[in-house]
């Protein structure tokens, strides 16, 4: 699968996760089958979370490489999963 989208237009992305099931979806369509994650409570560090940076552990160094190159907007984070077909609502949502 190819992992970047470099057309310069805006795209609605959602990453759920329940229990030990992650799930990728683009534009309210999932992409692939779910996958295994850890199952583990999320440990966010008292100094923030950072989005676009990816961090292997907290505390651990930066990438430049493993950086987003884009911009965000309308970030959301729900205390749930959301199910299939509340992603493609939210995604049908006007901008």
């Amino acid at each position: 699968m190819d992992s970047t989208i470099e057309d310069g237009e805006w795209h609605h992305v959602t990453v759920t996760r329940s229990g030990t099931t992650g799930r990728l979806y683009l534009g309210g369509t999932q992409l692939g089958n779910p996958i295994t994650v850890n199952g583990a409570t999320l440990d966010i560090d008292p100094d923030g979370l950072i989005f676009g940076q990816d961090q292997d552990e907290v505390g651990g160094r930066f990438e430049a490489d493993e950086a987003w190159a884009g911009a965000m907007d309308n970030l959301r984070i729900y205390n749930r999963a959301l199910s299939a077909s509340e992603v493609e609502l939210v995604a049908a949502e006007p901008r």
